[in-house]
């Protein structure tokens, strides 16, 4: 499973988002507080939108905080998190926040 740049969007080799995929993005970038913005199109959960100061794999668990919930099988103000490194293909519940 591939995750990419939030700034790769609409570039070659990075896949085509719907308009409701991209106005999630879009509602995510609209809150300036992330600097390493990237996403991951996961066949059980959707799209998934994440900050990665660590690079595109996190290096510790329990993964990068998902910041476009609600996705698919993830609650309003969750504790959501996606390791792109170790479980790339599901989300799954982070510690209580």
């Amino acid at each position: 499973m591939w995750n990419y740049a939030v700034a790769q969007i609409g570039k070659p080799g990075v896949p085509e988002l719907t308009a409701h995929a991209l106005s999630q993005v879009r509602a995510v970038q609209s809150k300036d507080t992330y600097g390493y913005l990237r996403f991951a199109l996961l066949a059980g959960d959707g799209l998934v939108v994440f900050d990665a100061p660590q690079g595109p794999c996190a290096p510790y668990a329990p993964g990068y905080p998902v910041l476009n919930c609600p996705v698919k099988h993830c609650p309003a103000e969750s504790n959501t998190f996606y390791q792109p490194g170790e479980n790339p293909y599901h989300t799954h519940a982070g510690p209580p926040m």
